[in-house]
């Protein structure tokens, strides 16, 4: 490589915005560009020479481990690091070999590219307990039956409480239409209903009866709230009903 092109890969590394690692075959960490100084709080100076194993593979969790010669796509983790701060962050990581580009390809050492992912690891939690809260709601300690489905009537998600009031698994009641339960007298009072919501109308309630499986006829009162999209596109319907026969 001449120079110029050395001097040009050098500024190139040191203003990107992952973190860049790099270290020798006798596992000596030979480059920390400023990214790396801004995600690890540490600084090059502090990094440059130090043995790899000691100030970098074993920070993580899990640790990093070392690929084999035979790897040449690289290895994709998701770590936890704690800055000297004390802060814990967690870090998207792909290491991959270098190799001499002469013509005996020898292995010369390891380079690590990862940035900050914590933000996204924090809403992937968010999402999860906010899933655990409404999971308990509409299943655990829930009377009233729960429904979801689309524009179009078939159903989407159905709660326990709903399964066993019409005697069928959540298997068979998904992608039912909603007005196969329905007698044929209330079919169009119902569609009559479900048309006229907007985003400004978002929730009515409609009584209205429902055949059981074994054909005995029951009375319902629903309240159904329409889910709009950002564009305010209807996309989604969900239902809290109960038996008020």
């Amino acid at each position: 490589l001449s120079l110029e092109k050395i001097r040009y890969q050098a500024l190139l590394l040191n203003n990107v915005r992952d973190a860049v690692v790099v270290w020798d075959m006798d596992g000596i960490i030979t480059y920390w560009n400023p990214a790396a100084e801004g995600l690890y709080g540490v600084t090059a100076q502090e990094r440059l020479g130090r043995p790899v194993s000691d100030v970098y593979l074993n920070t993580f969790n899990p640790p990093i481990r070392l690929l084999g010669p035979e790897q040449t796509t690289g290895h994709y983790i998701e770590r936890q690091y704690q800055k000297p701060s004390g802060r814990e962050i967690w870090v998207s990581s792909r290491m991959a070999v270098l190799r001499d580009a002469s013509a005996s390809n020898r292995l010369i050492g390891y380079m690590d590219v990862s940035h900050d992912i914590t933000r996204n690891k924090q809403a992937e939690q968010a999402v999860r307990e906010s899933e655990a809260r409404y999971r308990a709601i509409v299943e655990d300690y829930q009377t009233e039956l729960i429904c979801r489905f689309t524009p179009e009537g078939a159903l989407t998600f159905v709660n326990e409480v709903y399964c066993r009031y019409f005697a069928a698994t959540r298997e068979q009641l998904l992608g039912q239409n909603l007005l196969s339960f329905l007698p044929e007298s209330d079919r169009e009072k119902m569609l009559a209903h479900l048309a006229a919501f907007r985003p400004g109308r978002p929730v009515a309630t409609l009584e209205h009866q429902v055949i059981l499986p074994g054909g005995q006829v029951r009375w319902f009162q629903r309240t159904d709230r329409a889910i709009f999209d950002s564009r305010g596109l209807l996309f989604e319907f969900q239902s809290v009903d109960r038996d008020i026969t």
